[in-house]
């Protein structure tokens, strides 16, 4: 499960945001948080907190009690900055190569990229016709470049592929 922090500015507003995502009433008189571990405790799940660098305390508390009182629950976190919570693994992943943007590039120079090569190969696991064109390479390449070729977020934006062109 998804849940995309990045345009939140309130720490407090962490827990609704997962409980959100997953779809978990709020219910009167009780804490949401135990209602969230009501709801992940017997789940096999993963969940991804997107974006949690700006609200790094509040998710390192909340990450921790799930993951203290729901054995089979497994958090994936992206951000700058580590939670620091017991059993933590963090793992640095650079940026990809990116399309130059300093002048008109022919489709082999685009598709030499790794960010545009990843975001090749992702697409056509959601849709196994789809090449780098003339069509399109220019599209590709400032996504990717908008993405700052973060494997994640191209990861995230192909997935799109299924019901979304390039240009939209």
């Amino acid at each position: 499960w998804l849940v995309e922090l990045a345009s939140l500015s309130e720490p407090l507003l962490v827990e609704e945001q997962v409980a959100a995502a997953l779809q978990v009433q709020e219910q009167p008189e009780r804490p949401l948080r135990a209602s969230l571990v009501d709801y992940l405790r017997r789940k096999e799940l993963l969940l991804l907190l997107d974006n949690v660098e700006h609200l790094v305390q509040a998710c390192a508390e909340l990450a921790q009690h799930l993951l203290t009182h729901c054995p089979r629950l497994k958090i994936l976190v992206t951000g700058r900055e580590a939670l620091y919570i017991p059993g933590e693994v963090t793992l640095q992943t650079p940026s990809l190569s990116l399309p130059a943007t300093n002048r008109d590039l022919d489709l082999t120079e685009i598709g030499a990229s790794e960010a545009v090569q990843l975001f090749l190969a992702r697409a056509q696991a959601f849709r196994p016709d789809f090449e780098l064109d003339e069509g399109n390479a220019a599209t590709i390449a400032d996504i990717v470049r908008r993405l700052d070729g973060i494997p994640l977020a191209l990861e995230l934006v192909t997935a799109r592929l299924r019901m979304l062109s390039v240009e939209q």
